[in-house]
């Protein structure tokens, strides 16, 4: 990253409109921000605003570590959002919701049974 001078300002991070990533995302997570920072802080660049450039960069850097830090930690992370955009995965976790309600109901009514034939 370039010097920047003079240092960046409280102001340099006002106007860098870094608010409208935030509110702009659909998900409001900060590890949905950080695709959006990159593309804002790639914006800035092309059009020769070093200082808008180094400030989004500066909101996207500590996401993307944090992003790693995550990835690193689980390894079941690599498969978040797989099923996202299938349409018929809610239709499925819902079938798995009815056919275990279904089994916690066969269950409660096999431990009603037993419970009749001990006290009798």
């Amino acid at each position: 990253m370039p010097l920047i001078n003079p240092p960046l300002t409280k102001e340099d991070f006002i106007n860098s409109r870094w608010q409208d990533v935030v509110n702009s995302s659909e998900r409001k997570e900060c590890l949905a921000y950080n695709r959006v920072f990159w593309n804002k802080a790639q914006e800035a660049k092309e059009a020769g605003n070093i200082r808008e450039w180094v400030t989004l960069r500066l909101c996207y850097l500590p996401i993307l570590e944090y992003q790693q830090q995550v990835k690193n930690s689980n390894p079941w992370v690599k498969f978040d959002g797989v099923f996202k955009d299938d349409p018929l995965f809610d239709d499925f976790v819902e079938d798995m919701a009815a056919n275990r309600r279904e089994l916690d109901a066969e269950v409660a009514a096999y431990e009603a049974s037993l419970e009749e034939n001990q006290s009798a």
